[in-house]
């Protein structure tokens, strides 16, 4: 089954949103807690080849 993305979203301003991310199209939306400087430094050290990664709890998906 494939999930369709809502025909009538949201504006942005109309949400909450826990993380600070950069999205293509809206652009910068804020959030309480940006960690967009420190993901690099905790994951970036990690060998990812021919790993996957199941996140539990990302919130808004940041």
């Amino acid at each position: 089954m494939r999930i369709q993305p809502p025909s009538n979203p949201p504006a942005t301003g109309d949400c909450f949103f826990y993380h600070s991310m950069d999205v293509p199209g809206p652009g910068r939306i804020e959030g309480i807690c940006d960690m967009r400087s420190t993901l690099p430094n905790s994951v970036d050290r990690v060998d990812w080849s021919g790993k996957r990664v199941l996140e539990i709890g990302p919130g808004n998906g940041f």
